[in-house]
């Protein structure tokens, strides 16, 4: 393929030492808030954590992480009028399928570092070069690398119109996979439903149920499903003011935290706390090197206030889904036992969303970013799921 006629430009990483020396300013000014001593992390991010993360912050090597940043293969291209980035590694092996990697919020196509070149290329990482993928890490519109729009409308329905536009005009790839969670799995419903003719199958990390709901016809909940059920409102009153502020006044947050990093890095951290499967102990799971790295790619590309958009654009107007929409794509689930608990999602809930079912496994450990997580157990499902679908369509 001529990637020169398709508008594919080759991309580096590269953050002027002028941003490097204003980032250090910054994190050394931090006027740090009040804290009741003790109160740890019930109220919001541990002071104390963040201090500390601050510290590490001074002391991080840039140019080390963005280096090895710069061994994959980045691109940009135009689509729907903004410039998107995103990494593509051509599978080594006799047919690799195409498959599109879809990050959230509050993370970008990093999320994605440990997987990518495991799914590319399975024999060099102890697996079989039958089961490898084209892969595409994109970031989404307004994250990291990418163009921030300047228009209304960019929620996930617009993204997955891009990503179809990405994958099929630009990269040339007529049939493809799409893999995600959060946002990401939100874009691969999208995807896979409105563009089924392209669509070779979607594996989500969480899927679109925020309960059990029993609809028409179909069985009682089970004791798993109710529980899951009770988990689910647990978090919505408790864990759930993030949203109510992003899908009502982003902008609001995003005039402290786009001048902050300390503020960026006590706002982020404290969902990686809670939505990870770190058990309380953030860089347990993450090294703390890696969190670093991903609040740098944010602070560098001056992109949380772009990013946190897609939760308004979302919730006003945009495609969104409801528990009685139903799916019937081939589909593959991920339940996670460690994050939201929306994503520790039952088999049997999953039947009653996906009519075609056709991988489920539980985790035994992970949380809402299992391919930074749990890269092992990301692979191997991802592996397992579409290898009878590429071998339907060999």
């Amino acid at each position: 393929m001529d990637t020169a006629a398709n508008g594919i430009r080759p991309f580096e990483i590269d953050v002027s030492d002028a941003a490097l020396e204003d980032l250090r300013a910054r994190l050394q000014r931090t006027r740090w808030p009040h804290a009741i001593p003790g109160v740890g992390w019930s109220q919001g991010s541990n002071l104390e954590f963040i201090q500390h993360l601050v510290e590490r912050w001074l002391e991080y090597d840039w140019r080390h992480h963005e280096a090895k940043l710069n061994a994959f293969h980045h691109c940009r291209a135009e689509v729907d009028g903004l410039g998107l980035h995103f990494v593509h590694e051509r599978g080594v092996g006799p047919a690799p399928v195409p498959i599109l990697l879809g990050h959230g919020c509050f993370s970008s196509f990093y999320e994605f570092h440990h997987v990518i070149r495991a799914l590319a290329d399975p024999a060099s990482y102890g697996g079989d070069p039958a089961d490898a993928f084209d892969v595409v890490a994109w970031s989404l519109p307004g994250f990291a690398f990418s163009d921030k729009p300047d228009e209304r409308g960019w929620g996930c329905g617009r993204m997955a119109d891009a990503a179809h536009s990405l994958m099929r005009d630009v990269l040339g790839y007529e049939r493809y996979g799409a893999v995600g969670g959060s946002w990401g799995g939100t874009i691969a419903w999208r995807l896979c439903t409105e563009y089924k003719d392209s669509s070779l199958g979607m594996f989500l990390t969480q899927p679109p149920a925020m309960g059990a709901h029993q609809a028409p016809g179909q069985p009682p909940l089970t004791p798993a499903e109710e529980e899951y059920t009770r988990k689910g409102e647990e978090f919505e009153l408790e864990e759930r003011g993030y949203y109510r502020i992003l899908t009502t006044r982003p902008e609001s947050l995003a005039f402290a935290l786009a001048d902050s990093p300390a503020g960026l890095a006590g706002w982020v951290a404290e969902k990686l706390r809670v939505w990870s499967d770190c058990h309380g102990e953030l860089g347990s799971v993450v090294p703390m090197e890696e969190i670093l790295t991903s609040l740098s790619i944010t602070w560098f590309t001056e992109s949380i206030a772009s990013s946190h958009r897609i939760y308004y654009e979302s919730m006003h107007g945009d495609w969104m889904l409801g528990p009685e929409d139903r799916f019937d794509v081939r589909t593959g689930v991920l339940s996670l036992p460690g994050g939201l608990p929306y994503e520790a999602i039952p088999e049997e809930t999953c039947r009653r969303i996906f009519d075609n079912l056709q991988y489920y496994k539980a985790a035994p450990s992970g949380g809402h970013w299992p391919a930074w997580e749990q890269p092992d157990v990301f692979v191997e499902a991802v592996r397992d799921f579409y290898r009878p679908i590429r071998a339907a369509a060999a």
